[in-house]
């Protein structure tokens, strides 16, 4: 069984450091995400767990996730998660296209490197970015951030 957490700071700390040392799951079959390296570095550092910045990825590989975040943005993080989509791309594609929380910003990034320009999810809650063609296999990741909240990450690999 796996667990995540979504957050990594006290709250998320003390429940990892609890499972961790009753012997309930070892640090291998724990993932966190936060929204900054030096959080991940932390916990990871303490607690030998997997950490990520893709809380998306963390709910499709986790059995239990734990949402271990402040309550001011407990709400907004719930949208993140269940809003942001990428669709499908080729290698012929010239753009990133889905969905996410209207008013959110969405990047795309190849080896940490940022393609196309930052662009804003619509009312509508469709966003599309220009890029340059990637070839097959490419890691492109994407973040979507808002002000106030957690950003999001997903990575998509180019067919």
């Amino acid at each position: 069984m796996k667990v995540g957490f979504i957050g990594a700071g006290n709250m998320a700390s003390a429940m990892i450091g609890g499972i961790i040392n009753s012997k309930l799951l070892s640090p291998s079959n724990i993932i966190a995400s936060a929204k900054t390296d030096k959080t991940l570095d932390n916990i990871k550092e303490k607690y030998k767990i997997n950490t990520t910045k893709d809380s998306i990825s963390l709910v499709k590989e986790c059995d239990i996730v734990v949402i271990a975040v402040k309550p001011n943005v407990y709400e907004e993080v719930l949208k993140q998660i269940k809003d942001f989509t990428v669709d499908r791309i080729l290698p012929t594609s010239t753009k990133i296209t889905g969905t996410g929380m209207p008013g959110a910003y969405v990047k795309a990034y190849v080896d940490g490197e940022q393609i196309g320009k930052t662009v804003k999810v619509k009312s509508n809650g469709t966003y599309s970015i220009t890029i340059p063609k990637q070839k097959k296999g490419t890691e492109i990741q994407l973040k979507m951030s808002k002000a106030g909240t957690m950003g999001v990450y997903k990575t998509i690999i180019v067919k």
